[in-house]
Order: structure tokens, then sequence, then C-alpha cells
């Protein structure tokens, strides 16, 4: 026996008789005396006195005055309260005590069958590896485990742990490598004590105890022997036991692993206690030889028989039992044996050829060719119902037949099927009533333990334990809902199919399934024991799946519940996610688990209690169950759709999200309390409007604090529902304007922690917990998805919902308002808490927006599209007035900050710019320690700018130059960036043209990038200057800039170009001066310019205005720019010389009689090489024709007619076509220049096409007249080309000009000579100076070289010649020409020429003081 403490036995008197048929361990726990705790003690937290309402009997209230418990709560038994509920206040109510529970876990549960962990294991036999086989005595409720060493006996129907089982040593050694061995609880008749029987597996030795309670007190003394010992003779060598089977009073069937049988009795025919065996043997086994005998000696492999299962049953009132056996090959057999030990061979019959033609009739394609394979693994009696109570026997050779259950197996390892098969068996012949094929369960592999099979009463589900797996099956179909389904003629009818499923255990703890025994419940329940290796004994109880047809099969969403919510339990053996493998449709499967993912969300589940002790453990459990949820899913079904993946996210965020602001509420709870009149908490009032407005359940609940818990509970599906509510509070106190402002604020503080809390929660969780739902956190940072695409099919986010976003912005506003106008010296703390929070509002706001905003796009259409257009637009709005407002309530960093991360430059550069301006403002107003103060933050603001440049570059520089520029003291900003950011200046400078006129300014003064600065004053000048004056000195600037780069780089580029373009737009600009000299002796006396305008087109716009109105009208334009002083293009230049009437003027200088259509092509030369070909060509056409037309061919004929040559080449040199031919020789226009000299043939059609005039851009009506004017033109040409031989005099005018140039030059020759002769001989007699050999030719050829020399040179052969002239002009007498100057004698000379000197050196000084 073993030294374990066993309770000693009591004397054995009457009435300890009664007290030992309770074993201890049954023995119930005193009655708990009722708690003295009074009602008082559960007032409701932040409730003042009392109120009526339901509670609960923990002191909380539910409504209706329901709790439900669930797993998730800790309630191992999951039961329902019944009774009726204390009620709290002034109504007094009597609570009954609620019915007792057995204490078990629930392991799982479903509408066919529910698994309980019995409490009643002993510890030791918890012991992970701690192998045991074990029975059970359902009529005493006992259990028994036999490990290798002990034996434990327990009552296993406790509602605790049995701490002290009786305990015995098992009394033969037994190896760790040897099979366990055997027992059985043995009850002796009418006896109340119950023996214990043991037997070895490998030797056959039994021992018997008569009564536990006797041995167990015997084994305080080691002399006395507590059992009876006995051992089965007759076994082979290696022959093993396989199975003890009770035959009730006859003793027990043993089976050994030959396939042989012994019929073992534990009493002798005086009843006393003897152990013996004798073999079962069949017709064909009895002994006729001595070689029987020499069998045995060889051992059982000589001697192999079919294995066998067996059962036994009563066979008649004397004691009599039936012995049945089916061995693997399908084979039964019958014996009768009774309590002495004899036995009686009744006869065999074999059913197997009726097997396999069953599966290949029914099963062809499942079994593929195996059913040859088939074998018996188990088999267990079918009762049938009978009339009386009377027992009838039934034999092989009885009229009745014989109701069996065979599990049958068919295949080879690792593609094996089990069919269960139903059979009568009459006489000799046997009948399949019913099989069934076993899909729930496939094997993994080979088994170390046969299968066993139970039937429990009342018989209609049959239980199937398998190494690793526990299998249901109802051996009746269900009835059909419709029966006259079947005859409707669809042909898609299916009839329901019997109930099945299988049950794992959990295969990382080394848990097995050890032994299974059926209990009677006297209901329709069918229930067993079931023995767990590891984890003790569990309860399998299954309702009568035949009365429903949705019993048919486990729903989905039952299935992932018991996954879910019995899976997570620490101590559950039970593998509840294997995925079942049968067809179930992808909507099934995702409205299932969404089905699920809601009720935890709203705790409509009956796993959850809708009204728990602790509302934050109940939050964690849900939470934690949706994680369980989505874990089991992704890893047991397919991938779910993404729109089924983000629904199952958004729960799980909201639920995350209330835990969150669960904790707030509790603080603000906290908060209230402290203050001088308690009050409700803003969270209160939002979830009574949510009550009002939305949700009716807890109405009738009077207590505010029970709603907030209930809130939790059950509406966290309202979450964004609530926020709105916080907003909408706010508000409308603030708008009533009758509450404190510090009470405001101090509602505006709860409102921001409200809308963080939930906002900041779901963000953070969606990016923690994004790959357990098969997201990428790389594709939603902060918890925003970046890629629009991944919006396609993903329904509207509740957390950026249109509700949302129209109360967060305003919230974001008023919050900041109420911090700025409540702040006073004892609200300072909390208004710098909602300034803080404020800027979290504003970044929240942002990704609100920013989700939105790819949400909407993502679904396209127009009216998508259009809607993202417009969130996006009041998404910058809203954010550029919540930053402002930011920097009103110091918060410049935080501002500056999401500027930053959202590269707001507008927002950025503005407060950047501004605080620059302020603190430059302040240290300039400030003094001593203030500007101490100031100081540092300049610099930190500057080097915050460095930083930004660095990172933005030029988006940066952009915005803040755009900026900081147009701001009063845009002259320190510009000075302070070229200091400090010259590089992005000059990038910002010089990135756009219409900053050109800054641009320059800084490359003069800071990069001194003098060539550059050149090149911005000619573009300001020609392209963006209106002003005449102000041009003609930005291109003098250009000019001197031009030659202080030359000076500064004399090896960088050719500047001859540059230099020979500023020339040419100086000369544009002095011919337009020189427009204005020709008007204005005619305007001078106007009053104003309109009168000025009105005067030019009356004198020199006649002959245009008569017969071009269009034209008149573009050259009205333009003479009022003239008189304006506004700068002409060059179309309008040329307008302005063509096409006005030219008169000889008493003024040579301002004339333009001579010089109008040269100075047109002067300009057009300059012009002409930078436009385009086709606008250059229309341009020297258009002056050519307009020359020609302006020509009076027909006087020139009629005076040629009648009078002399002289004198018709006279009237030709008063001709516009002959000063133009004369100054463009004379000047080399025509020979080095871009112009040229047409013949009218040539300009006849110029102006006349709209492709010619389209780049003046003067609308289709103007281009209409303009053609029609250019026609009108054209004809005038043309006559003259026709009827005065305008082509002739044309030629006759060139050949003139060229004539009279050629006089011309000669005369110009030889008063050159002249003079330079004279001013020779002038120093000559001055000076006595004879250069050479004295002669004053030589003299007059060094003077013709350096004259040469000073035109080469640019500027300086400019300058000389002034000085020439200056000093020429001393000599002059009169207006006489400078070469008629006569010396009377050698004194005036003389004199002449020393004041000449004189005067040259005082020049000289000056010059060189220069």
């Amino acid at each position: 026996m073993s030294s374990t403490a066993t309770p000693e036995p009591e004397p054995r008197t009457l009435r300890t008789v009664r007290r030992r048929r309770h074993d201890d361990s049954l023995r119930t726990a005193p009655r708990r005396k009722r708690s003295k705790i009074s009602e008082d003690s559960f007032v409701a937290r932040g409730e003042e006195g009392q109120y009526e309402g339901h509670s609960a009997s923990d002191g909380h209230a539910y409504p209706g005055g329901r709790k439900v418990s669930g797993p998730l709560d800790g309630d191992s038994s999951y039961h329902h309260l019944n009774g009726n509920i204390v009620v709290r206040g002034g109504r007094k109510s009597t609570a009954t005590r609620t019915g007792r529970t057995d204490g078990a876990q629930v392991l799982t549960q479903n509408a066919n069958y529910t698994i309980k962990s019995l409490p009643s294991t002993p510890r030791e036999l918890k012991r992970a590896g701690n192998e045991f086989r074990g029975t059970l005595s359902a009529s005493t409720g006992q259990a028994l485990a036999v490990t290798r060493g002990q034996a434990f006996i327990w009552g296993y129907t406790s509602h605790a742990t049995v701490t002290n089982p009786k305990v015995f040593d098992v009394p033969f050694s037994v190896k760790d490598a040897d099979p366990l061995p055997f027992g059985a609880l043995v009850s002796a008749g009418v006896s109340t004590e119950t023996g214990l029987l043991l037997l070895s597996a490998i030797s056959g030795h039994v021992v018997f105890h008569e009564s536990i309670e006797r041995a167990a007190s015997m084994g305080l003394f080691q002399e006395r022997k507590p059992g009876v010992d006995g051992t089965i003779a007759g076994t082979f060598n290696g022959e093993h036991v396989t199975a003890l089977t009770a035959a009730d009073s006859a003793g027990f069937i043993v089976t050994f692993d030959s396939g042989r049988l012994a019929h073992l009795t534990l009493r002798d025919m005086q009843g006393k206690v003897r152990i013996q065996a004798q073999f079962l043997r069949a017709g064909s086994q009895v002994k006729t030889s001595i070689f029987d005998s020499i069998k045995g000696a060889l051992g059982a492999a000589a001697w192999k028989l079919d294995s066998a299962t067996v059962r036994t049953r009563a066979a008649g009132p004397r004691g009599q039992v039936q012995v049945v056996a089916i061995t693997e090959q399908a084979e039964l057999k019958v014996w009768e044996v009774d309590w002495s030990g004899r036995s009686h061979w009744t006869g065999s019959i074999s059913f197997r050829n009726q097997l396999v033609d069953e599966l290949r009739r029914s099963y062809a394609g499942e079994t593929q060719g195996q059913a040859e394979q088939l074998v018996v693994l188990e088999f267990v009696f079918v009762e049938q119902q009978q009339a009386s109570d009377a027992i009838e026997v039934h034999t092989v050779a009885a009229d009745k037949p014989l109701d069996v259950l065979l599990l049958l197996r068919v295949g080879h390892v690792g593609q094996q099927l089990h069919f269960l098969c139903e059979m009568s068996l009459s006489g000799t012949s046997a009948t399949i009533k019913q099989m069934h094929m076993i899909s729930s369960y496939q094997p993994t592999g080979s088994s170390t333990s046969a299968p066993k099979l139970v039937l429990p009463r009342p018989g209609h589900t049959a239980i199937i334990m398998f190494e690793d797996a526990i299998v249901m099956i109802a051996l009746n179909r269900p009835n059909d809902a419709d029966p006259e389904a079947q005859f409707h003629g669809d042909e898609s009818y299916i009839a329901p199919q019997p109930f099945q499923d299988a049950v794992y255990l959990r295969s990382d703890k080394g848990f097995a399934f050890t032994g299974i025994d059926s209990e009677d419940t006297k209901s329709a329940l069918a229930a067993c024991c079931i023995f767990v290796q590891g984890a003790g004994l569990m309860r399998l109880a299954v309702n009568d799946s035949s009365e429903d047809p949705g019993l048919s099969q486990i729903p989905t969403k039952s299935k992932i519940e018991q996954a879910v919510f019995f899976g997570i339990l620490p101590d559950n053996a039970l593998d509840l996610s294997r995925y079942e493998k049968k067809t179930r449709t992808q909507p099934e499967l995702e409205n299932a688990v969404l089905a699920i993912s809601h009720d935890v969300l709203t705790s409509q589940t009956s796993m959850i209690s809708s009204s728990p002790v602790s509302i934050e453990d109940n939050l964690a459990r849900r939470a934690k169950a949706l994680n369980t949820l989505i874990a089991h899913v992704r890893s047991s079904y397919p991938p779910l759709s993404r729109e089924a993946t983000w629904r199952l996210l958004w729960d799980a965020e909201r639920l995350a999200a209330g835990q969150a602001l669960w904790q707030v509420s509790e603080k603000h709870r906290a908060n209230a309390k402290l203050e001088e009149k308690p009050r409700a908490t803003l969270l209160h009032e939002c979830v009574r409007m949510l009550q009002e407005v939305e949700y009716t359940a807890v109405k009738q609940i009077p207590s505010s604090d029970e709603q907030l818990r209930q809130m939790f509970v059950l509406q966290l599906a309202y979450l964004d529902k609530i926020l709105c509510h916080a907003y909408s509070v706010v508000h409308d106190l603030v708008e009533e304007g009758e509450r404190p402002a510090p009470f405001i604020l101090r509602l505006a503080s709860e409102a921001d922690d409200i809308w963080i809390s939930v906002l900041q929660t779901t963000l953070k969780f969606r990016v923690e917990n994004a790959e357990l739902y098969g997201l990428q956190p790389d594709d939603m940072p902060e918890g925003i998805l970046t890629d629009e695409a991944a919006y396609i099919k993903i329904p509207e986010f509740w957390a950026s919902g249109q509700t949302m976003l129209k109360s967060i912005g305003p919230l974001t506003k008023l919050a900041g308002q109420i911090s700025e106008s409540a702040y006073e010296a004892e609200t300072e703390n909390l208004c710098g808490k909602v300034a803080i929070e404020n800027a979290q509002l504003v970044q929240l706001t942002c990704h609100m927006y920013e989700e939105r905003g790819h949400w909407t796009r993502s679904r396209g259409g127009s009216r998508y599209l259009a809607e993202a257009k417009a969130l996006q637009e009041n998404g910058i709005k809203a954010r550029t007035e919540q930053l402002r407002d930011l920097v009103n309530i110091g918060q410049l960093p935080a501002a500056l900050h999401l500027a930053e991360k959202y590269r707001d430059m507008h927002s950025l550069t503005r407060m950047i710019v501004d605080e620059a301006t302020y603190l430059s403002q302040s240290y300039g107003e400030s003094a001593g320690i203030s500007r101490e103060v100031v100081k540092p933050r300049m610099d930190e603001n500057t080097a915050r700018i460095g930083r930004y440049f660095r990172k933005f570059g030029d988006d940066f520089g952009n915005a803040v130059f755009d900026y900081g520029l147009m701001q009063g003291n845009a002259g320190d900003f510009f000075k302070n960036a070229q200091e400090h950011w010259g590089k992005y200046l000059k990038t910002w400078l010089r990135a756009d043209p219409a900053r050109a006129k800054l641009c320059w300014i800084n490359d003069v003064m800071a990069d001194k990038d003098y060539g550059h600065a050149s090149e911005m004053l000619k573009m300001v000048a020609t392209e963006q200057e209106d002003s005449l004056w102000s041009k003609e000195v930005q291109l003098s600037l250009a000019k001197l800039s031009l030659l202080a780069a030359s000076a500064t780089k004399p090896s960088s580029t050719d500047k001859q170009p540059m230099t020979s373009l500023l020339k040419g737009e100086l000369l544009i600009a002095s011919t337009q001066r020189r427009v204005y000299a020709y008007l204005l002796p005619e305007i001078h006396a106007a009053i104003d310019p309109p009168a000025e305008l009105e005067i030019a087109l009356e004198l020199y716009a006649r002959t245009t205005r008569k017969y071009h109105p269009t034209l008149y009208a573009q050259l009205e334009n333009t003479l009022s720019k003239v008189v304006s002083h506004i700068a002409l293009s060059l179309e309008e230049l040329i307008d302005a010389l063509t096409l006005t009437d030219q008169y000889d003027t008493r003024d040579p200088d301002t004339s333009l009689h001579e010089s109008s259509f040269y100075l047109a092509l002067q300009v057009l030369n300059v012009k002409g090489p930078h436009l385009d070909p086709g606008r250059a060509d229309y341009l020297l056409r258009i002056i050519w024709k307009r020359v020609y037309v302006s020509t009076n061919w027909g006087a020139l004929n009629r005076k040629h007619e009648s009078r002399p040559e002289d004198e018709t080449h006279d009237l030709m040199r008063n001709t516009p076509l002959y000063h133009l031919i004369m100054l463009g020789t004379e000047n080399l226009l025509f020979t080095q220049g871009f112009t040229q000299i047409l013949a009218p043939a040539d300009v006849h059609d110029a102006g006349t096409t709209a492709a010619e005039l389209a780049y003046l851009q003067h609308g289709d009506d103007w281009l209409a007249g303009a053609i029609k004017d250019n026609e009108s033109m054209d004809r005038t040409l043309l006559s003259a080309m026709e009827k005065y031989k305008c082509a002739e005099w044309t030629t006759e005018c060139k050949r003139l000009a060229l004539a009279d140039l050629e006089i011309h030059r000669e005369t110009e020759a030889a008063d050159r000579e002249a003079e330079v002769r004279f001013e020779a001989e002038l120093e000559v007699a001055t000076n006595g100076y004879r250069p050479g050999n004295g002669d004053v030719r030589e003299w007059i050829a060094d003077e013709e070289r350096e004259e040469h020399v000073l035109e080469e040179s640019d500027g300086e052969a400019e300058n000389e010649e002034d000085h020439v002239d200056e000093r020429w002009a001393r000599v002059r007498e009169g207006d006489s020409p400078h070469w008629a100057v006569k010396i009377e004698d050698d004194e005036e000379v003389e004199q002449v020429a020393g004041s000449e000197v004189e005067d040259e050196g005082a020049e000289d000084v000056s010059m060189g003081e220069d």
C-alpha cells in the first residue's frame, strides 16, 4: 500500500456505516454565511444619495436585472443567474440564493454539445507527462486512474479539486516501456462497498481489494496483506493484455493482443474472494492433442488469432452474461458466462462481405477501391426500446435480431477513412441498417492506441475517442423542416445530413485521451466522461440534433466563437482553432466573422457578460477576444476580403478607443468630485444625449453613472456620435453664455480629452496591429493609408465620416477661443493644457481630412472627384486657420512642427517671417536685459529658417521670400537674407523674371555678378518696364554693369553681343524721344494729356484717319503712349514713324520729315536679328510698303514731263524714298545691317494675310480691319506701279541718291582735309612742332592714324571727339565753319594757342582727378 495519508476508518457502528457510504472527497463545502455589507456600500460613484433601480447581487446595476456570464468573465460554470434581483434604494426586496453549479469549467459550448473540465481531478493527474489509464464507476460516482506506480480513486462529481484522493501503490513492477496496468472499481451486489481490481498488462498478475476502505485501513499495518493476488494462467510468451471488460456479476473479460479472451472471476462457488481465469474457446479452439501445449510454449505468435473487441451484457436472471466479440475481419463470436466461471460457446457469424459491398455501393468515390482493406476497430450494442421492462436475451440463434454499431477503418496509413455502420444480426444473417462516413476527422498518422466507441443513452449520438480527438456523430437524420421539399422536383435539393463534429486536443503540451465511459443523465443528453492525460477528467454532453434541422451542422459562426471564447482559456486542453475542411462560401465565413466581431463590440454575445463587475476588465477581455478572433480566422480560414478585414479592424479600434476613453472618464469623474459643487462630467451628458436620439436600451436606468457604464458595455459602436455630442454640448453652452468661463473651460478640456484619447488610440492601434490584420504598417504611417488604390472596396471610415469632420474643426477653433478668452491667473494651467491639446486636435483634423479625401477620391466618378477636390481645399483652408490660431494661443513651436510636417510652405513662411518681424521690432524697441532675452530667440529663429532652407530647398525659399519681401520691414529682411541665406535668395531671385529688379540689386551688392546684373536690367527694361525714362535708366545701368563685368572678369565670355544689344535698345528709346520731340512744338500748349493726344492726331494722323480707320485706331493708342512717355513696342514705334504725316519743322534737330522711315528701318535693324523671321520679314515689308504709298508719284510724273532734269531731281530729293535710300546708304544700313532695299513688287501684299498679323493678338475684328487697310494700300501701290511707273522711279531715286551721296562724301573729304591742314598749321604756328622731318603732311598722317585708333576704342573715341569739338569751338568765330577762321597775325595766333594750351592742361588735371 501507499504511504499517502488516507482518512482513518471510523468505528464500525450503524451510524458510521451510513456515513462511510459518502466519500470524504464528495462532501459539500459548508454553506456560506450571508454578507453583512449594507446596500449603502454600493451607491454609484458620482451620484448624490441613493437611487432606485435594478441591480445585481454583486452591487452593480444591469439593464432588466439580468446578468449573463461567460468564459471571458472568469465564471467557469458559464451559468445564468436565477431568482429576484436586489433593488437598491427605497424599494426593498429579498434576494434568493442562486442555484448551485457543478463548478466545472466550460471548455467549449455550442447548440449541439458542451465539454467541461471537471474540477475534481487530483492535481497529480494533471501534471504534464503523467500517463494513466482511467475508468469510471457511474453507480458509485467514483473515478479510477492507474499509473505505473499508483492507483487514484476519487469522487469525480465533486465541485472542487479533490486534495486527498485514495491512493494505492501498484503491487507489481511496471517498467517505463511496459503498457500501463489495468484497473477497475468493483461493486459487489447489494454490498455498499467498492472493490479495486488491478491487472498487469505484461504478466497477467491480478490484485483484488474487496473493499477500498478496508484496504486503506489495513495499509496502516505493513504486516497485514490488504488484497488477494492471482495470475491468469496459460498466457503465451510475450502475450499482453489489451482490454479489461466488465461482465457484471460474472467478473471480467480480459482481451489479449493475440486475440484470445479470458474469463476472470473474483469469487469461488462459496462466494469467497478468489482469483480464477479461464480462456474462452470457440468451437474450433478446443484442445485435441499435446501439440496445443507446444504452441503455448512457443508464444503468442505461434497461435495468433484475429484481434477482437468485446462487449458484455446480461443474458438471464441467474447472473448469466453474454460475451460478444467482433474481430477485425468482421466475425462475430458469442459466449455465455456466469459468476462461477463456467463459459459456453454459442456460435459465430461473418459479415465482412456485406460491409465491403455496402462500402463499394455507397462510398465508391471516397474509398477509391480500398474497401477490401476494411478493418473493424470497435463496436457497441444499440439498445432498442422495449415494450416492457423485461430483459430479453438476444443471441445469434434467437429469433429477435442483435443490433450493433461498428467502427470501421478503410485504407492505408495517411489515407485512412473511418465509418460507422449500424447492423442487425439475426440468426446467420446480417443486415446493414445505415452507414455514415466520418468526415469530420482525419488521422494524421499511425496511432499508438485503439479508438474507443461509446453510445450513451438515449442513443442518439455515438462518441468515438481517438488518441487526439473526440468525434460525435448523430445516428438519426434530422427532421426536415419542409418534408415535401424533396418532392418539389428541385434537382438541387439535398437532404440534411446527420450531425457530426470533431474536437481535437492541443498538440503542444502532450495531451492525450486515455479513457472514455458513458454516463446515464436521465435526460435527452448523451453524456460521457473522458480521461485526458495532462488535463484530468472532462464531461461531454450532446444534444439530440435530430429534433432540429438547424443542428445538423455547427454554423461557421459557432465554430469560430468556440475558438475565440474558449480557445483562449489558459488551461483548455482542446484545440479549437483547427479549420474544418468543408465547403464554406466566402460570404458565409465573412458574415460569421463580422457578426462575432460586432457582438463582442456591443456585448450581444452570450459569451460575454453584458453587466460586468469591472468595466476595465470587461473591455480588456473583449479586446482580447477580437485579437483572438482575427488571429484564428487568418490562421485557420481562407483570406478575408479587404472590406471584411477593415470592418474587423474598425471594431477592434473602437474597443481599444473605448479602453482609453474609460481611463479618461475615470479621471474626469475624480476631478469633478474635487470641485466645490460636484457635477456630472461632459461624457455623462454625451451619453445622456445618445440615449435620447440613438439608443433606447438603457433609457430606463436613472443613474447617469450606470448609463455611462452601459455605454462602454453596449454602445461603443456609437463612439463617433459620442464625440460629436461632446462638441455640441460645449458649443451650446458657449452660445447660451450663462455659464462662467472657468466652467466652460473645464468642459472644453474634457472635450479635448475625449476626442484626443479616442482618435489617437484609434490611429495608434491601426499601426501596431496592421500585421495582425494582414495589412502593411508601411502603407499607413500614423494610421492613415497613403495609397489611394488601397481605399478601393473599403467602406466609409468611421473615424473620418462627414459628421466627424463637421465637428472636429469647429471644436478645435472653439477650444482655442475659450482658452484665449478664459485666461486668468487661476486658470493658467488649464488654459495651457487646452492650448497644448489644441495642437493635437489640429494634427487629428489633418489626418481626418487626408483619410476622407483619399477615400472619396477612390470612389471615382465626377461627383466624388469634385467632393474630393472640395475636401482638399477645405482641409488646406482649415489647416491654415488652425495654425494661425495656434500661434495666437502661444503654440508657435507646435504650429511650425505641423506646417513643416505637411510641407505647408504658405503657413510656415507666414509664421516664421512674422516671428522674425516681431523679434526684430522687439529687439529694436528693447534695451538692456530685454535685448539679452530677445537676441537668443532671434538667433534661434534665424537658425530655424536656415534648417528649413536645407530641408525644403526652393519650395521654402519661394514661399518665404515671396512673403517676407512684401512686409513693412522688407529692407531688413532682404539684408538679413543676403547675410544668412544668400545662396537661396540668389536662386529665388533668378527663378522668376518678375524678380529681376531685386535680382540685379542682389547681383551687384551681394554676389558682385555684374554680368548677370546687366542681363537682368536689360530684361527689365525691354520686357517689363513701361516708363520710357525708367527704361533708359535701366538700359544705361545695364551698360554700366556690363563695363564693370568686363573690368572685373576680362577673360569671361564675349560681351560684344550684349553691348550691341544694349546700344540698340538705347537707340530705340532715343528714337521714341525724337518722336515726342517732333510732336512737342505743337502740343506743348495743351492743358492735359488727352488734349495733347487730340492735337497730335489732328495734325499728324489726317491721312491715316481718312483712308485707314483700323490703323488709325492703332496709331491713336500709340501716340497716347508717346505723349504719356510710356515705352513703345517695336511695332508701335514703327507705326508712329511710318503712319504719321511728316512736316518740315523749323528745328532741324527735331524734324522727322526726312528721317522717319530711316529711323523705322534703323530700329528694325537693331531688333531684327532677335525676332522671329516671319515677324521681322513682315515689319521690313510693311515699312517699305508705307514708304512707297506715302510718295506722291503722280506729282513726280507731271513735273517730270514739263520740267528740266535738274528740277525733276530736286523733286525726287524731297520724296521719302530718296531720303530713306540716302540715309540708309550713308549709314551703311543696307550693307551691314538686317535691312535691305525692297522693290514695290516685293511689298505690295504685305500685311494682307491673317498669318502675318496673328502674332499681334489684337482680336479678330482688328485683324479683319488691318487686313482691309493694308489691302487699300496695296491698291494704291499697284496703281502707282501701273500708272506712274513706280518701279522705274524707285530705280532712278536709288541712282540719284547714290550719286548725291558720292558728291557729298567727296565734299566732306575735302573739308576734312582742309580742317586737318588748318589744325596742323595752327599746331606748328603755336608750338613750333615738327614731327619727323618737319613735313606738315607727315604730321597729318600721324593725326589720321591716331584718329583711327580712337574710333576703334568704344567709349574713349566718343570722349576724345568731344574734347576735339570743345577745343575747336574756342577758335570758331560766329556761325562760320571752323575751317573759315582767319588769323590776322602771329600775335593773335599765339594768344589763341596759349589760351588753348592752358585750357587743355586744366582738362587733363580734371580727368586725372576723375
